[in-house]
């Protein structure tokens, strides 16, 4: 697993350079979705607007439902690791490092607060401290880090305990409801698409570092 880690490491760190040089690929890339009359016309829509809260409601049952698992098979005395996995993805990724200390403390005004498209705020690159937002800021997404920790729990529970067409199926729609989610959250000008890509990023990094623990380690080999 430690190529993946590295692997996971690299494209982090690529993506982050991409837009530390590049940083107006965040503008260039809302400005895609944002239009002078309708602002950003993709969150008018209800439906989707619909699946973007559906995903975050599927976010938290499924981090109950690994909570729920654990709590079932450790009163058995059967084997924990997999809800275990699940939980510290969870309470690593968006719950602590995403939700509680970079959209908190990293002050970086969303899309759709900027004076590009609309708002009064200044427009600074993801890899600058500011004071445009108090709290809840746009670096980095909650939901695309959350859609990510069901892709990883989809993928890790359907590989322990279901069969290889249910996997597929499973993954698959994981995938699409990750990449869908992604790309709304830009579309509705709630992120910046650095935000998304490096939310992603890092939930999938704490994933890699977590299977590294020596009580994980021996159920990847």
């Amino acid at each position: 697993m430690w190529k993946w880690l590295l692997c996971s490491a690299a494209l982090t760190g690529l993506v982050a350079v991409m837009f530390g040089i590049f940083p107006k690929l965040d503008q260039e890339t809302s400005a895609f979705f944002y239009n002078q009359g309708n602002g950003f016309y993709l969150g008018k829509v209800s439906v989707l607007a619909a699946f973007r809260e559906f995903v975050w409601n599927v976010s938290i049952v499924l981090f109950i439902f690994c909570v729920a698992g654990f709590l079932f098979l450790r009163l058995r005395g059967d084997n924990t690791k997999y809800f275990e996995i699940g939980i510290l993805v969870y309470l690593l990724g968006p719950i602590l490092l995403v939700n509680g200390i970079l959209k908190e403390f990293w002050g970086r005004a969303r899309p759709s607060q900027i004076t590009d498209f609309g708002g009064e705020k200044m427009f600074t690159p993801f890899y600058e401290i500011s004071d445009q937002c108090a709290s809840n800021c746009s670096f980095v997404s909650g939901e695309a880090s959350g859609a990510t920790a069901i892709l990883i729990v989809v993928t890790l529970l359907t590989w322990a305990y279901c069969g290889a067409w249910v996997q597929i199926f499973a993954v698959g729609l994981s995938t699409i409801v990750l990449v869908a989610s992604g790309f709304l959250r830009v579309g509705f000008g709630g992120h910046f698409a650095s935000d998304v890509l490096l939310s992603i990023l890092f939930t999938g990094l704490i994933f890699f570092i977590v299977i590294r623990h020596h009580r994980y380690r021996q159920i990847f080999m």
